[in-house]
């Protein structure tokens, strides 16, 4: 098993939750893995999951500066399918490492602004 071929290709993480994560199983199909027991398991059709990414961008940089000209943005996270493709929804966790409760809402980063739906 390995990450998923989109994760090494583009730095994107694809997960369920802080436990499960998405892996390219030998077959080539993806799957959840569960990090803490070590067992697989196949991915829902459809199932909405998490991708998380930290975006890197070109700057111009007076010259000798540190970086050389690129910076890092803050960790966004969108929703995706298994493939890392984006997708309307949102998954069936509601993981602390993705955003905060509020007023009976979840709400967290996205490429786009911050996002919100109802606590599972």
């Amino acid at each position: 098993m390995r990450l998923s071929s989109k994760a090494l290709n583009t730095g994107l993480q694809v997960f369920l939750d802080g436990t499960h994560l998405v892996v390219e199983s030998a077959s080539g199909q993806p799957a959840l893995l569960d990090a803490a027991s070590g067992t697989v398991q196949p991915i829902v059709a459809g199932q909405v999951l998490w991708c998380q990414q930290v975006p890197s961008y070109n700057v111009n940089a007076p010259a000798g500066s540190t970086y050389g000209g690129k910076r890092t943005g803050q960790t966004e996270f969108s929703t995706c399918s298994a493939d890392g493709v984006a997708v309307a929804g949102a998954p069936t966790t509601q993981p602390s490492n993705v955003g905060l409760i509020s007023d009976g809402l979840f709400v967290w980063l996205t490429p786009r602004g911050l996002r919100a739906v109802p606590v599972l």
